[in-house]
């Protein structure tokens, strides 16, 4: 049987750690380069909606995202500027319509909740400091470069690096 391919992820945000999670759950070879000499505190409260959620708890996260986020039941959201109702939901149902509840909680603390869950899972997968520049692609794989001169070799590239992604 072929050895699993070695999958690079560029981005160690929420989308690339959770699926650098996923695939070393499964047995993959993962690397995790983000640009950013440590993670830090950044963004503000998100909601995790139930297919979320229900993802989250499948990777083995459910006790750690009972910890760090709140069950959402009716959420009153308001427009910024003048206070004003725009709409009323209703998640109190969500974890027994689909499966898993409607949380609300820090960006920071879900992910770092993920980055501890990667590296329990292989202490070396997530690379700081790595800025990625370029790659090159071909039949036999992918090659990704960095700022500091280091070419990186892989099976796939996953590009999880944000909005000004050099990767897409």
């Amino acid at each position: 049987m072929a050895a699993k391919p070695r999958i690079l992820i560029i981005g160690a945000g929420i989308g690339g750690l959770t699926a650098a999670l996923a695939l070393l759950r499964r047995g993959y070879p993962v690397e995790v380069f983000d640009q950013a000499p440590a993670l830090s505190e950044l963004g503000a409260g998100i909601q995790v909606a139930a297919n979320g959620a229900r993802v989250l708890r499948e990777l083995g996260l459910g006790d750690a995202l009972d910890r760090i986020g709140t069950i959402a039941g009716k959420v009153d959201l308001r427009v910024w500027n003048s206070d004003e109702r725009w709409r009323m939901q209703d998640h109190s149902a969500a974890a027994s319509r689909y499966g898993a509840p409607h949380y609300t909680m820090h960006r920071a603390d879900l992910q770092e909740m993920l980055r501890q869950a990667v590296l329990r899972a292989d202490p070396d997968a997530i690379r700081l400091g790595m800025r990625c520049t370029g790659f090159d692609a071909s039949a036999k794989g992918v090659t990704a470069a960095f700022e500091n001169g280091e070419r990186i070799n892989g099976d796939v590239l996953v590009g999880a690096d944000g909005i000004h992604s050099i990767v897409r």
